[in-house]
């Protein structure tokens, strides 16, 4: 139930969200579904691994759920040009933060993200699975 409000939350504030437009790629929202292998860095320098899965929910917007072993996020993103911001939560509310994708020709989003009450920026790469 928490996570419901979240997302509605979040749909209201990404409604009004203006993100800088890069029109290097004619991508829609709807053109990045489907599943992802994820490879990233922690702010303190920590490898790791998981997967995400991305869903078109309509215009702009894209809901994406990653899985790093027995944890869960999800996020909702919006999607202009070839740019990609995404507010997300732990599944128990326990972290959230922000991050930024670009889509790249092949199709992998590339970016960094950021938790809330942390310092620095993470690193990370959605590869799709073909």
């Amino acid at each position: 139930m928490q996570a419901h409000r979240f997302v509605s939350r979040l749909v209201l504030g990404l409604v009004g969200l203006t993100l800088p437009t890069v029109a290097l790629a004619d991508v829609k929202a709807k053109d990045l579904t489907g599943k992802y292998t994820v490879t990233g860095v922690h702010p303190s320098g920590q490898k790791y691994e998981g997967t995400a899965e991305i869903e078109f929910k309509g215009g702009k917007t894209v809901e994406i759920t990653w899985r790093f072993g027995n944890k869960r996020d999800i996020g909702l993103g919006r999607l202009d040009g070839n740019t990609l911001e995404v507010e997300w939560q732990g599944k128990v509310q326990d972290r959230e933060g922000k991050a930024h994708y670009k889509d790249r020709k092949d199709g992998t989003l590339e970016g960094t993200w950021h938790a809330k009450g942390t310092k620095g920026r993470g690193t990370e790469t959605l590869t799709p699975r073909k």
